[in-house]
């Protein structure tokens, strides 16, 4: 009778290897609200009201707007994106795993 030990995935450069704890980035309505806040947490309204404010002549100001749905589409270029009843979760396979992290 043997005995067998249990399997280990080998690693493969072509499969990505998953760990939630690290790359999901959480739970959202839709890939839109998550790419909204993305785009709210790294200030790109307040940089787009100030240069209105400063710069953009005043006829020019109301068609100043950011496209939030095409950032979001190139955003699930580089994002898995996974649908569900209440709408996605969004993991960042591209976030360093302990595999890849170099020591500092």
């Amino acid at each position: 009778m043997s005995t067998s030990q249990p399997h280990e995935r080998a690693a493969h450069p072509a499969v990505p290897v998953l760990e939630p704890d690290k790359q999901f980035r959480g739970e959202w309505p839709s890939l839109t609200a998550f790419a909204e806040h993305e785009l709210r947490q790294a200030g790109t309204y307040e940089v787009r009201a100030q240069w209105m404010a400063d710069k953009a002549p005043a006829v020019l100001r109301q068609y100043v707007t950011l496209d939030v749905e095409h950032y979001a589409a190139d955003r699930a270029l580089e994002l898995q994106v996974s649908e569900h009843k209440r709408g996605v979760w969004i993991f960042d396979l591209n976030e360093p795993t302990d595999e890849g992290e170099e020591e500092q």
